[in-house]
């Protein structure tokens, strides 16, 4: 009754936080923004691996703006992870020079400006 009241579920995974420990602090308060979305990336990392393992295959990927924040080598290990899974991924980035960090036979590249599909 009360979720019907309040028009949205009151419990449940979305209701719950993890939190990533660094160096024994809270993550969201010690770390730097690169540093938090490596975390994050750790994680996601470990989730596509473990649902491989549990499903045979690797889930399709959407990351949006994923790279932005990262260091070169962790730039660089994200990348090299992406080549290795060998699934379809959906990247958003306002970074340029993304693609040629792909083979064009495993690239589409669509690029949008003000809302419109530039060719």
């Amino acid at each position: 009754d009360a979720e019907l009241s309040s028009g949205t579920s009151l419990v449940g995974p979305h209701k719950h936080d993890i939190v990533f420990l660094y160096g024994g602090k809270d993550s969201r308060f010690f770390c730097s923004q690169g540093q938090q979305r490596a975390i994050i990336l750790s994680f996601k990392m470990a989730q596509i691996v473990y649902h491989r393992k549990a499903h045979g295959t690797y889930p399709v990927l959407m990351l949006d703006d994923v790279l932005s924040e990262l260091d070169k080598a962790k730039r660089d290990a994200l990348i090299t992870f992406l080549h290795e899974i060998n699934t379809q991924i959906f990247v958003t980035t306002t970074d340029f020079t993304l693609p040629e960090s792909f083979s064009l036979d495993q690239l589409s590249v669509v690029r949008i400006k003000d809302g419109q599909i530039l060719d």
